[in-house]
């Protein structure tokens, strides 16, 4: 599985999760089969540097009702989580 999370920067597993989704600066792309870690920059807007090839996101804060509704119409599943860091 391919889960997609917002970070304030990249720094693998210790990234720390950023508040909100849209204004996220990067995007840390971890497979769970591999542990493998990929970084992408979001500057120009997490929603546009959003990979097609993720399974799931997880936010520690918000998403707009849109985005949401956009993410699942593709199969993607979105979870919410209370951890400061990936690796939590």
């Amino acid at each position: 599985m391919k889960i997609c999370m917002p970070v304030d920067q990249l720094a693998g597993l210790d990234s720390e999760i950023s508040p909100n989704f849209r204004a996220a600066p990067a995007l840390l792309v971890i497979d769970s089969v591999s542990s493998e870690c990929l970084g992408i920059d979001a500057s120009s807007g997490a929603c546009h540097a959003t990979p097609q090839h993720i399974d799931a996101i997880v936010c520690a804060g918000g998403i707009g009702r849109g985005m949401f509704n956009g993410l699942r119409s593709r199969g993607i599943q979105v979870f919410n989580t209370d951890a400061m860091t990936v690796k939590e």
